[in-house]
Formats: structure tokens, C-alpha cells, sequence
């Protein structure tokens, strides 16, 4: 109702916007409404556009009786060219969406100028820690993390593991904590203003994500780009990030015994946790610096809009 409501106030609004930037080159965008807004307004003073799109939009498109998909597939001819971060991502709009794989083209996300001597010289915690940076939200997989940590604490009784991170799925994942009377050694700290001091405090860093809108892993690069040892599941872009066995360690997507396996290797076997590290360390070095893929994202510019 609020969107039937308000849809004439955004089309003024972003009319508005067009206008004023119609001597523009290339308009990028990565919104949903805002591609279904301003890529037909865009057509009307041929400007060209470049979508961006971080991960597979099949739970959006099912929302409101699907009309986020006929909206979508209505304005979807209209950019002359798709950005997606992973393989992954481009399969879903290949064979999902339709899209030609002539009009795709992966860049990864990246981070800028971030200062790893900076993260290096913070000591990490006297003790095993594990450390899952995400939003708590269902399928982000906190809770499968709190399972198998039931056996990780088993072998290693002084093991820690803290969140940070905010979202409704706390307090669920809370009663799993309590469920398995792991309060003392679980740990919840919200918002931090800084997630990648405490990555770099981490023996290891866990993203136990499971969530089928996954389209990326920023806060995976980071734990790269510090030399942690990562530990996920098999799934989404993970092995695209992830080489399994050099740069981490993959579980079976959902199985929280091999997720505690894989874990407890890090903790028994501290010169591999710390080779995992190093390799993730040199792959976030060479692919995951916006330092070194800004000319890939110029080029793609550069070739639409002269077009």
C-alpha cells in the first residue's frame, strides 16, 4: 500500500535526478527500484546504463505475488550491461533470469586502502576464539555455528566463540545457546565499531552462511586480507572465495559436524591454520584489492558509455 502510495512521488523524484544528470556518460546503479525507476528514464535521453547486481534475486522476485519479477523483466533489455561478482551469481542470471552472457561481466567486490599493518599489530585473544561477523538474520547460519560448536567445546572446553553483528535472529539464536548450556562460552556483541579489529584478534574466522540471497562475502575478504584461517560451508560464492584445503576450509552446506571437524583443525593444527592464512592473505593481495581491479571497472565504463 505504501509503495502504491508513494510510486508517483518517485517517479517525479528520480525524473528529476535524470534530468539533471543528462549529460552524464553512464549511469551505474545497484537498487532494485531504483533500476525498475530510472532505467526507462534514463532511455528517454539515451543515457546508457550499467546495472550492478551483488546476488541472486529469486526470493525478491516471489515477493508481492511476483511483481517484483514482472517490473524487473519489463526494464530488463534496457542496461547495456550487468555487473555480478561471482560465477555464482552469473549463473542465476543466465539460466534463472535469462540474461545473455554476452551482457555480463564479473568484477569482484573489494575493499579500498585498507591498512592490514594497522590489524597485524593488535594481539589476538589468549585463548581458542572464534569469531562470526554477520547480521543476524535466518540462513546467515548462527545457529548452525552454536551446534557445532557443542563438540568444538567438547574437545576444547576453553574455546570462545563471539558474534558481532545485530538483527531479529539474535534472540533465536540465543535460545540455541541456551538449549545447549553454552552461555559461558559464547559470546554476543552487537554493533562493534570496528569488526575488523576483532577478526584480527580471531584464531579463526567462521561464516556459516546458508543464505540463498548470498551473492558475495565482504566480511570474508577482510579475514583474508588479516591472514585468518576461514572456516564456511560448501555453498553460494563461498568456493568461489574459498579454495578448500589452501585458503580455508569447507563443510558440506547444513552438516555442523563436519562445520566442528573443520574447526577443531584449525585448533589442533596451528602451522596449517597459519599457512591458510598466509595463502588467503596473498589471493586477497592479488584479487580482492580495489587498488588493482579500479581499471577493470574503467574499462567496462569506458566501453559503454562510447558505445
Amino acid at each position: 500500500m505504501k509503495a502504491a502510495v508513494l510510486w508517483p512521488f518517485g517517479v517525479a523524484q528520480y525524473l528529476w535526478a535524470v534530468w539533471q544528470s543528462k549529460d552524464a556518460d553512464v549511469i551505474v546503479m545497484s537498487g532494485f527500484i531504483e533500476k525498475i525507476l530510472v532505467t526507462p528514464l534514463a532511455r528517454l535521453w539515451k543515457i546508457p546504463v550499467i546495472w550492478i547486481e551483488f546476488a541472486p534475486l529469486g526470493p525478491v522476485f516471489r515477493k508481492f505475488a511476483g511483481l517484483p519479477e514482472y517490473l524487473y523483466r519489463a526494464v530488463l533489455g534496457l542496461p547495456a550491461t550487468v555487473i555480478v561478482p561471482t560465477p555464482y551469481t552469473q549463473r542465476f542470471f543466465i539460466e534463472e533470469v535469462g540474461v545473455e552472457p554476452r551482457r555480463l561481466h564479473i568484477l569482484q567486490c573489494a575493499r579500498y586502502k585498507l591498512n592490514i599493518e594497522k590489524y597485524l599489530k593488535i594481539s589476538p585473544f589468549s585463548n581458542f576464539t572464534v569469531v562470526c561477523v554477520s547480521r543476524m538474520e535466518k540462513g546467515k547460519g548462527q545457529d548452525l555455528l552454536v551446534q557445532a560448536f557443542v563438540e568444538v567445546v567438547k574437545q576444547a572446553p576453553g574455546a570462545r566463540l563471539v558474534f558481532a553483528g545485530e538483527g531479529e535472529f539474535e534472540t533465536e539464536v540465543r535460545q540455541v545457546v541456551a538449549a545447549y548450556h553454552l552461555e559461558d562460552n559464547v559470546e554476543f556483541r552487537g554493533r562493534v565499531a570496528d569488526p575488523l579489529e576483532l577478526m584480527a584478534r580471531a584464531t579463526v574466522c567462521v561464516f556459516p552462511s546458508v543464505w540463498s540471497l548470498e551473492g558475495f562475502g565482504l566480511v570474508t575478504i577482510e579475514a583474508m586480507a588479516l591472514a585468518k584461517p576461514i572456516v564456511a560451508f560448501d555453498c553460494g560464492p563461498t568456493p568461489e572465495m574459498v579454495e578448500n584445503g589452501k585458503t580455508g576450509l569447507l563443510a558440506e552446506k547444513g552438516n555442523v559436524a563436519e562445520l566442528a571437524q573443520k574447526i577443531l583443525i584449525i585448533l589442533k593444527q596451528p602451522h596449517r591454520a597459519a599457512e591458510l592464512g598466509r595463502n588467503a592473505q596473498q589471493v586477497y593481495r592479488s584479487r580482492y584489492r580495489f587498488e588493482t581491479i579500479i581499471d577493470e571497472y574503467i574499462s567496462v565504463f569506458a566501453k559503454v558509455s562510447n558505445a
